[in-house]
């Protein structure tokens, strides 16, 4: 089976800005297989911490090959044109594979008076690759180093992946690109106020100063009594409790139960598919009861009714509980949309499951710490050993894909979409399962600490410290 390259894209202005330890975390975090530099470069050694020997791809109109992956990187149009008429390029069309072709030659920008958005660039870009009549010749994906990478849009055949940071909440969050040999771009993103110390709940800039100038990393502060934290400017109990916990959980993988609410007790895992954050169409239903996963789906969008029809009938001969990850920011809300605009009378069928977010119930209601570099459910499932079809989609990318299918594109791999809903479903069961087999509320290390001395074998709480 192909196998997909990890590339770290990361342009020199934002590697120019990362201490050495928040440049090793990020590659810890990423295990790229290469960093993209899309950007001119001066200094290479900025890009991987010292030790490390991943290959950094500058713009220098080379062709790399990476697996079943092929990548070009390039700065000029001459470049452009050298690449895409040589060898490689035509070995990965033989392949039946996409070739990649990195580049700044590309832009989008948007006239708000006008309401317009354009390609900048594209002629000559076209002109450069041989396809200004709009054919190209092999099956290639642009990816646009000044383009953020969360777009992703075909003009006029140019298929075209931003690559550059995502501004989020005021830090860039750092793209890490899956390519895959047939053009798909899973991407995942770390923000760089969540690197090193600052990856730990409740750790902002002053409090990661504080705690590196006393010698402390994540690795030692999961071994650290809070109390010891107590002569640290800007710590307090909680905040080193919290700062402990975090490193716990982060460092080892490990799930903390902090509270005691009780989880549903018979839960009915669900996940939906939709054609966006705004979505016109619900078209994949995923839900798993009782290890008895199923999946309700609409090929076409005037059979969601239906499909959600389907559905309707077999949540009504079920008593569950509805659980969904981030349930009430997207799910819920959405499915009850759906249902009071095409099936209006059977909203009671709905509306009286009752329903639980479990990224709320854990998170926001404080019952517990969760591992993962953030609380999306694939980080979460990840780092509690969580493995799947390995689809290599994403939520963003199967709403890209029917949208298309939508718009007269190519059809989708169904298997592979049903699959991808299925993994989301199934690594909700998994972190539900974490917890549920998490079956006491964390003490701290304090409290370890403090029974181990005194002989005591009593169960430590978070009011004891």
């Amino acid at each position: 089976m192909p196998r997909p390259a990890t590339v770290l894209a990361l342009p020199s202005a934002l590697a120019g800005r990362l201490s050495p330890a928040e440049l090793a975390d990020l590659h810890a975090y990423a295990d790229p297989d290469a960093v993209l530099v899309p950007d001119p470069v001066y200094a290479p050694g900025r890009f991987r911490p010292p030790g490390s020997d991943v290959p950094i791809l500058t713009p220098e109109g080379e062709v790399h090959v990476l697996g079943d992956v092929t990548l070009a990187v390039c700065e000029t149009l001459d470049h452009v044109r050298a690449v895409t008429s040589g060898a490689a390029f035509g070995e990965a069309d033989d392949s039946g594979h996409t070739a990649f072709l990195a580049s700044t030659l590309l832009s989008v920008e948007t006239d708000p008076m006008a309401l317009d958005t354009r390609l900048d660039g594209a002629a000559a870009y076209r002109e450069a690759l041989g396809d200004d009549d709009g054919e190209q010749r092999s099956p290639t994906v642009h990816l646009a180093g000044y383009v953020p990478a969360d777009y992703r849009r075909e003009w006029d055949g140019l298929d075209v992946q931003g690559v550059a940071p995502v501004e989020t909440q005021g830090a860039p969050a750092v793209p890490v690109l899956a390519l895959h040999p047939d053009g798909t771009v899973a991407v995942d993103e770390v923000r760089t106020d969540r690197l090193a110390l600052r990856a730990l709940s409740g750790v902002g800039d002053s409090r990661a100063a504080a705690l590196s100038q006393a010698g402390y990393d994540r690795e030692t502060l999961a071994e650290t009594p809070p109390h010891e934290l107590a002569d640290l400017d800007g710590f307090g109990r909680s905040s080193a409790e919290t700062a402990v916990r975090s490193a716990r959980a982060l460092e080892r993988g490990e799930l903390l139960r902090t509270g005691d609410a009780p989880l549903p007790a018979d839960p009915v895992f669900l996940d939906i598919e939709t054609d966006g954050l705004r979505p016109s169409v619900v078209w994949q239903v995923g839900v798993q009861y009782r290890d008895d996963y199923r999946s309700f789906l609409a090929r076409d969008p005037d059979d969601a009714p239906a499909m959600l029809g389907g559905f309707l009938d077999w949540l009504s001969g079920v008593d569950g509980t509805l659980v969904a990850w981030n349930g009430w920011g997207f799910d819920f809300p959405v499915l009850d949309e759906h249902v009071e605009a095409h099936h209006p009378e059977r909203r009671d069928v709905w509306r009286r499951a009752s329903k639980c977010d479990l990224l709320q119930w854990a998170r926001d209601e404080g019952n517990a710490v969760l591992p993962g570099r953030t609380n999306k459910l694939e980080a979460v499932a990840g780092a509690l050993g969580y493995e799947g079809h390995g689809t290599g989609l994403t939520g963003a990318e199967t709403a890209r894909r029917y949208r298309a299918w939508m718009d007269g594109g190519p059809e989708p791999d169904w298997e592979r979409h049903r699959n991808y809903c299925e993994d989301d479903v199934r690594m909700l069961a998994h972190v539900y399962d974490a917890i549920a087999a998490t079956d006491r509320v964390e003490s701290t290390v304090a409290d370890r600490a403090a029974t181990n001395q005194e002989g005591d074998t009593r169960q430590g709480s978070l009011s004891e410290f």
